[in-house]
């Protein structure tokens, strides 16, 4: 067993698993100022990768939903955000043990064509709730009275609770 070996034994998986990571919160990426104060400070080439402190809920097929916290390099390009379902290996043993497979992660500029895409599809206008015309609201107002009045002659409603249910369905 070589060394690197003996370093990655505490998270190797043992028992890996396709599943998601939802990103809960993460922590912002630093501005362009900042990166290069950072960088000055540690007299660094300047890095692609930044730290990113992540709270996931994990879940695969067999692995329960689970609450996870990760600190991981990110690249700028593919940082997550809240809401974001990111693919994942979880180790069946221990959910606790999740690695993002952040080269299957969409860059940013994927997800803004993604973003587009979805809001120009002419299908998307489908989507929405028709409105209600004039007429078809008549006639819905007309179904729902002569329902109260069925009641009403039923027995069901006392008149004082008739006269409430007309007087809610026309100030509408």
């Amino acid at each position: 067993m070589g060394l690197l070996d003996r370093l990655l034994a505490g998270r190797r998986m043992r028992d890996p698993v396709r599943g998601t990571a939802e990103v809960v919160s993460c922590s912002e990426r630093r501005g362009r100022d900042e990166e290069r104060v950072a960088a000055a400070r540690m007299k660094v080439v300047e890095n692609d990768y930044e730290s990113c402190h992540l709270q996931l809920v994990v879940a695969a097929e067999t692995v329960p939903a689970t609450a996870v916290a990760q600190q991981t390099p990110v690249h700028r390009s593919r940082w997550p955000a809240p809401g974001m379902t990111l693919p994942a290996t979880i180790d069946r043993a221990n959910p606790s043990n999740v690695r993002i497979e952040w080269d299957e992660v969409p860059d940013a500029r994927a997800r803004a064509r993604q973003r587009a895409e979805r809001n120009a599809t002419p299908g998307r206008a489908g989507r929405r709730r028709p409105r209600n015309r004039p007429k078809d609201r008549f006639d819905d107002r007309m179904r729902r009275l002569e329902k109260l009045a069925r009641l009403h002659a039923a027995g069901e409603l006392t008149d004082a609770e008739f006269a409430e249910q007309k007087r809610k369905l026309f100030d509408r």
